[in-house]
């Protein structure tokens, strides 16, 4: 699986690659990480596995 990575962590990687993070879209904890040309994704405060490996494939985090 690879290393584990929290919300906060997670937003400076996209912020890094020119993706804008939209605290107050997301819902409740959630905060929203859009892109031009790119569908826009959750990024949620309690990550499980699952949904970590999709965020980490959408950011290009290889580990």
């Amino acid at each position: 699986m690879g290393k584990f990575y929290s919300q906060k962590q997670l937003i400076k990687i996209a912020k890094s690659k020119d993706w804008i993070i939209s605290e107050g879209r997301g819902k409740g904890s959630h905060v929203l990480a859009s892109k031009a040309g790119e569908q826009s994704f959750p990024i949620p405060q309690k990550i499980k596995t699952g949904l970590l490996a999709n965020i980490k494939k959408r950011l290009g985090i290889n580990d």
